[in-house]
């Protein structure tokens, strides 16, 4: 998930910074009952088209001439089983950032994984 993540966005800047950068910084945030921790992967790329945002996660849309269009959807499907979500958005300018400021991929995950309680079993076995 993360490995496709970072790919994607080192190639977004590859293809259109002068100077590409890549930025993956942890994330926590919540009260102490619903904390979350989390992951923000940034580029300073070309940012994504207003039109294509709400289309990024569909399983075989793709803006790329060689993508399955499966990376993105996979990557929530993952994050959907383990109680997370992702968000995609464009970045604002800042000042360390050439224009175009790039887009952002934010993965939260509950810090902690609620386990059903287990269930006393009625149940002999001989």
């Amino acid at each position: 998930m993360l490995l496709n993540l970072v790919r994607n966005a080192a190639e977004a800047s590859l293809a259109s910074a002068a100077e590409p950068r890549v930025t993956v910084r942890g994330v926590i945030s919540g009260e102490s009952a619903e904390l979350s921790q989390g992951i923000a992967i940034a580029d300073n790329g070309p940012g994504i088209a207003s039109e294509v945002l709400p289309k990024l996660f569909l399983p075989f849309f793709t803006t790329k001439a060689n993508g399955t269009g499966l990376g993105l959807a996979v990557v929530q499907k993952i994050l959907l089983q383990h109680g997370g979500q992702i968000e995609a958005r464009n970045r604002t300018q800042r000042a360390e950032f050439a224009a175009p400021s790039g887009a952002e991929f934010i993965v939260s995950l509950p810090a902690i994984r609620r386990v059903p309680e287990a269930v006393e079993s009625k149940e002999v076995a001989i």
